[in-house]
């Protein structure tokens, strides 16, 4: 246990995300605000890579670019700012209980890219999973959301699924590309991208008439207060930073299977910390659907390990 203590105290400092990250965004600030500031900071954080990043641009092929794109764009910024926005409408822990779809996206991305195996019971608890999933976000969704398409694209249970298939395919690139690049130089070019995507998209997208999540002037993507930067700051280095170095620090300690059932302590520290600091409350069927959330996907890649 005290092999695995890194990862579980990784799971802690993810869960006390949503303290920052929940608040920030109830008291005014916009998704994209606090997307963009956080990777303007972790983009400084790797600041040591980029005085050396020519000769990583030198050796990079055109789908090493496009990958990068697609991690930073895709899984860095559509994704998180997804993940930010649906705190809004729906119950944090809703959210990121619904991450936990995660291996389920990642293991048929790696079907389809990586040629990898889906297994005999793949199928059955990739079921099992999406049924916990319609349990767990059913009653978040309104009427309207649920009878309207457009409504529904909007919704937050729709935006968390989102931001889960996109952090499941950054899985399955992230693995392509550690076999050309180290984890340093992955992670900082992903947060590079990323706030080269979300530059250009507060600039670019407004003029052809897409405004989704984003402020309508420079001004509004500036944390008002004094305050706010620190609490993003903070968010940034548990969330992003902390949480990462302990992760995989931890994973060199542990199996994989050991790890997958470590990291099961990420959904308990969030809901037992949403429950005493946001008030935030679970129905039976939400219950339910949490349980078989986790179970599913953990018993799946316990089962692919053969562990039992």
């Amino acid at each position: 246990m005290i092999q695995g203590l890194p990862i579980i105290l990784a799971s802690l400092c993810w869960a006390l995300d949503t303290l920052f990250r929940y608040p920030l965004l109830n008291s005014g600030n916009s998704a994209f605000s606090l997307v963009y500031w956080e990777h303007l900071f972790l983009v400084l954080a790797y600041i040591p890579l980029y005085f050396k990043i020519g000769p990583l641009f030198k050796k990079m092929t055109l789908v090493d670019f496009f990958l990068f794109c697609v991690l930073g764009g895709g899984a860095s910024i559509f994704a998180t700012l997804c993940f930010t926005q649906a705190f809004a409408t729906t119950s944090p822990t809703i959210i990121i209980l619904t991450q936990k779809i995660q291996p389920i996206f990642a293991i048929i991305g790696s079907y389809f890219f990586l040629k990898e195996s889906l297994g005999k019971e793949f199928w059955f608890w990739a079921l099992i999973t999406m049924f916990g999933v319609f349990l767990l976000n059913w009653s978040e969704l309104s009427w309207a959301e649920a009878s309207s398409f457009n409504a529904f694209l909007q919704s937050g249970p729709f935006q968390g699924l989102v931001a889960a298939f996109f952090w499941a395919i950054a899985t399955v690139i992230g693995k392509s590309l550690r076999t050309r690049y180290t984890t340093f130089q992955v992670s900082g070019l992903r947060y590079l991208f990323g706030f080269i995507f979300a530059f250009v998209a507060f600039y670019g997208l407004p003029k052809v008439g897409l405004t989704w999540g984003l402020p309508t002037s420079f001004p509004e993507i500036i944390p008002p207060y004094p305050d706010v930067f620190w609490k993003v700051i903070l968010m940034t280095s548990l969330g992003g930073g902390i949480s990462f170095i302990l992760y995989y620090y931890g994973l060199g300690k542990v199996s994989a299977s050991m790890a997958t059932l470590l990291e099961l302590s990420f959904p308990l520290f969030a809901a037992i910390i949403n429950w005493v600091f946001l008030k935030d409350r679970f129905t039976l069927l939400q219950l339910i659907g949490g349980i078989l959330v986790l179970l599913g996907p953990t018993l799946l890649e316990l089962r692919r390990k053969r562990v039992f």
